[in-house]
């Protein structure tokens, strides 16, 4: 997974679409924006939302971290 948004209030796709090639942004709508582009074995994730006063650092349970899918 390369791009996380969690958002409120709105059908973000509704049909068929072409998957985005660029970063997620944040909007009034967006609760959660993850962008998995941290160091490689990274174990936090910072939400880029604009919502809730800031940024959160995101620290998942269980054997997550970010690693580069080989292309």
């Amino acid at each position: 997974m390369d791009e996380f948004r969690l958002s409120r209030g709105i059908a973000r796709y509704s049909g068929n679409f072409t998957p985005p090639t660029t970063a997620f942004t944040s909007d009034q709508y967006t609760k959660m924006l993850l962008h998995m582009d941290g160091a490689d074995s990274g174990t936090t994730f910072t939400d880029s939302s604009s919502t809730g006063g800031g940024r959160h650092t995101i620290t998942p349970e269980g054997n997550v971290a970010n690693t580069r899918a080989e292309k």
